[in-house]
């Protein structure tokens, strides 16, 4: 379903996103990539969801949406970005929103299959923080990296994930 939905985001980010300024929005593209692949890479042998689509595997599904899903989510949510706090909250928490409702419909659609202590709440934490690290990174990139280390090192601290089994 996520992977399915490529195309809507980007003729999403086509129609309305800031597209024809996308080097503005770079930089935290691949910021957003770079974080997916290396979750990933951390998780290779204890991963916390896995893709289930019958005709790709999870790897190539990931890359997939990393190149599609990801760049047009940035620059559809940074160019729509409000001014106004309450409204960045709402801003922030649409978004969240829209990703906890595909991974919903991919989770009973029996194409997301969570594990290793990741369930939809873990979902909904990590889609707020993202939308929240987007914008940080976007303004602020050399404050984002350190804070995104930390996170990703408490997630896998509390989800108990063996990173001594990693090569």
């Amino acid at each position: 379903m996520i992977a399915l939905s490529a195309p809507f985001f980007i003729f999403c980010c086509w129609k309305w996103g800031d597209w024809k300024n996308w080097k503005v929005y770079y930089p935290t593209i691949l910021y957003v990539i770079l974080v997916d692949f290396l979750t990933n890479f951390l998780t290779a042998h204890y991963p916390l969801w896995e893709f289930n689509y019958k005709i790709v595997n999870h790897t190539l599904s990931d890359i997939f949406i990393a190149f599609t899903v990801f760049p047009s989510t940035v620059i559809l949510f940074l160019s729509h970005y409000p001014r106004k706090p309450i409204r960045q909250a709402f801003h922030i928490l649409l978004w969240a929103g829209l990703y906890i409702l595909l991974e919903a419909l991919c989770t009973w659609q029996g194409l997301f299959l969570a594990q290793n202590g990741w369930n939809l709440w873990w979902s909904s934490g990590f889609d707020v923080m993202m939308f929240v690290m987007i914008r940080l990174h976007y303004q602020k990139p050399l404050l984002a990296w350190p804070i995104s280390a930390a996170l990703i090192t408490v997630a896998l601290y509390i989800l108990k994930l063996p990173i001594g089994t990693m090569r």
